[in-house]
């Protein structure tokens, strides 16, 4: 799947629009690392996986 597939599957299951934007910035950074061989700060990473962790937790409980 793209970032554009996730990101309108995501759309539809109602998550806030704070964690859609910080998920769609997830996303974008991750298309920079694989794509334009971005090297994101530590920070970075720890703040995206944790926006990875919560998207999959709140999707999870939607489907519950």
């Amino acid at each position: 799947n793209t970032t554009s597939d996730l990101l309108m599957y995501c759309k539809t299951k109602n998550i806030t629009d704070d964690s859609f934007a910080n998920l769609a910035n997830t996303l974008r950074m991750s298309d920079a690392v694989k794509f334009a061989k971005y090297l994101p700060i530590e920070k970075e990473n720890g703040d995206n996986w944790q926006t990875i962790k919560n998207i999959i937790n709140l999707l999870e409980n939607k489907q519950n």
